[in-house]
């Protein structure tokens, strides 16, 4: 499964026309690729509370985020997926407040996570600003 990230607040719009041409590119080299959309802005969620819950060995929640939110279950899902392309706007040279909590949760997730079961190994990262 490829996960496509849009992290803008506007669905179809210039980031996800750039993700849409991402996507066919994709499908030029691996015919039977299946995509999965997630706009970020679809889910109510904050970002990384730095309770350290997801890195204390043995713990309840090790390798896993404590919090129990709409993404919960999806962090697990692109972290066993095949690859992650994600699209941003550029709002003040930075990202989207959404996709900036989406991102410390996701990335706080994977660093605690046992590699060994960990599959996601590619992602891409596009914009519509960095086009000219």
């Amino acid at each position: 499964m490829f996960y496509v990230l849009n992290g803008s607040p506007r669905k179809n719009h210039n980031t996800a026309k750039i993700l849409n041409s991402a996507m066919e590119g994709v499908r030029s080299l691996v015919s039977d690729a299946e995509f999965r959309w997630i706009h970020v802005y679809d889910y109510s969620y904050s970002g990384c509370v730095s309770c350290y819950g997801c890195k204390r060995i043995g713990g309840t929640y090790y390798g896993r985020c404590a919090k129990r939110d709409s993404i919960t279950g999806l962090l697990e899902d692109i972290s066993q997926g095949d690859a992650l392309l994600i699209g941003s706007p550029v709002f003040f040279h930075d990202l989207p407040g959404q996709l900036r909590n989406f991102w410390s949760v996701f990335c706080t997730r994977i660093s605690s996570m046992d590699k060994r079961t960990l599959r996601l190994r590619r992602s891409a990262s596009l914009s519509p600003s960095s086009i000219r």
